[in-house]
């Protein structure tokens, strides 16, 4: 993103956040619950909106002090949804990484109930990277966290981001040839990624990725998964680059004669 693009996007999140608020949003945002409550029995308005779509809870995730029990009493007593966007597409969770109140950030993604606890693999996921910079200057070691499928940050990107996004993550120190047993490496995602994945095949395959490599326990190649998902593109750029095609009859016999493939829990194709 360009500074000048940056600082638009500034701007603009602060009339967000600052623009147009009820009492009781003002409240949420600098105030503690028992302030909150005060303003309900006089009237206040829990289902209001700002001319940004924004909503108590977005007011309350930027609550350092007392974010949390305000959107656990209106997420619970009230029922309020706390993955409501705002006209920008924003949810109060992202309110809070903007603001760097990841306390509040951490307990929303665990709301969230998202496959992860790991709000870095979040931010991948939801194609924020706007935001991962924020999220890595506050805990530096979740890019190196995997998950039960052993995949990382970038396995992640690999899978959900855009290149960019990859080369951030193995600019900020991951290994691009990091391996998961399930899932193989970043290259092994990239069929499962229908915008950006060729571009992708050729990131990897420049740094010294085996466009051939098998994943260690189902022995699927980055082509066969291609072929496989039907991401023709991500295949032919993995041909252009020298992936072995015999090995796609090995992928077809393998599911023809009922061969053993890869645990359930390895999430792979």
């Amino acid at each position: 993103m360009s500074s000048l693009k940056k600082l638009s996007d500034m701007n603009h999140f602060t009339n967000k956040i600052n623009v147009g608020l009820t009492p009781l949003m003002l409240v949420a945002r600098d105030e503690d619950l028992g302030n909150c409550l005060n303003l309900l029995e006089k009237g206040g308005n829990v289902e209001a909106e700002t001319i940004f779509g924004a909503t108590l809870l977005h007011f309350a995730a930027l609550n350092e002090d007392h974010g949390n029990e305000i959107i656990w009493f209106f997420v619970n007593e009230k029922k309020l949804d706390f993955k409501k966007k705002d006209q920008d597409g924003e949810e109060a969770i992202f309110y809070a990484i903007r603001k760097c109140n990841f306390r509040v950030a951490q307990v929303l993604l665990e709301m969230w109930r998202a496959e992860t606890n790991n709000l870095m693999h979040f931010v991948i996921t939801q194609q924020r990277s706007d935001v991962a910079p924020l999220v890595h200057a506050w805990n530096p070691s979740l890019i190196h966290e995997v998950d039960s499928a052993k995949r990382n940050a970038l396995h992640l990107a690999a899978e959900h981001a855009d290149l960019n996004f990859c080369q951030w993550l193995v600019k900020e120190g991951i290994d691009v040839a990091s391996e998961s047993p399930f899932v193989g490496t970043a290259l092994h995602r990239t069929p499962l990624n229908t915008l950006h994945g060729r571009e992708m095949v050729k990131f990897f395959a420049s740094k010294g990725l085996d466009v051939s490599g098998e994943i260690e326990v189902s022995g699927v190649t980055p082509l066969q998964g291609a072929l496989c998902l039907g991401n023709l593109g991500v295949a032919e750029e993995l041909l252009k680059h020298g992936a072995v095609q015999w090995r796609i009859f090995a992928f077809w016999a393998r599911g023809t004669f009922g061969l053993k493939g890869p645990p359930k829990e390895a999430n792979t194709y």
